[in-house]
């Protein structure tokens, strides 16, 4: 008879750690959301269920010719939404419920127009949301307009 434990217990165990490892690698990779630019402050946060509300932060697949021609994933934060009363004075600086939003930049670094989003004043459109970033070239709905709420993925806030 031998002393030696027996290596298939020992094995499995191994196989199962390594096993939930990966499922759990795969999970992080597929509910976090990481934010690698000063645009909003959290830099990781995670997908939540529900419909986002305002100041919450939300993700969505974006595509603009003056950063990519490709559509990618944006993470920004929920300023003003339905029924909210949206106003642009002097064409740039940007209010909801007249607390000031920020203001929109005319031209690029290097010259180019910048895009302004166009609308005097009103009520935010039902099934609309405004969102913003925090840092000063946060290229965000002061330059492209509303968005649908339906195509946003609510995050919540980890770190």
């Amino acid at each position: 008879m031998s002393l030696k434990p027996s290596i298939k217990p020992k094995m499995h165990l191994i196989l199962f750690v390594v096993a939930i490892t990966a499922a759990l690698i795969h999970w992080i990779a597929k509910e976090l959301v990481f934010v690698l630019t000063p645009s909003i402050e959290p830099s990781i946060l995670i997908k939540a269920g529900g419909k986002p509300s305002k100041g919450e932060y939300v993700s969505f697949k974006f595509q603009h010719d003056l950063i990519s021609t490709k559509p990618f994933l944006l993470t920004k934060k929920i300023a003003c939404i339905q029924g909210d009363f949206l106003q642009v004075k002097e064409e740039v600086h940007f209010y909801c419920n007249d607390q000031y939003l920020g203001f929109a930049k005319r031209s690029t670094l290097d010259g180019k127009p910048m895009p302004i989003f166009k609308w005097p004043q009103g009520l935010i459109p039902k099934g609309k949301i405004f969102v913003t970033g925090k840092h000063v070239d946060s290229f965000d709905s002061k330059y492209w307009g509303f968005l649908d709420v339906s195509e946003v993925q609510r995050l919540k806030v980890i770190f």
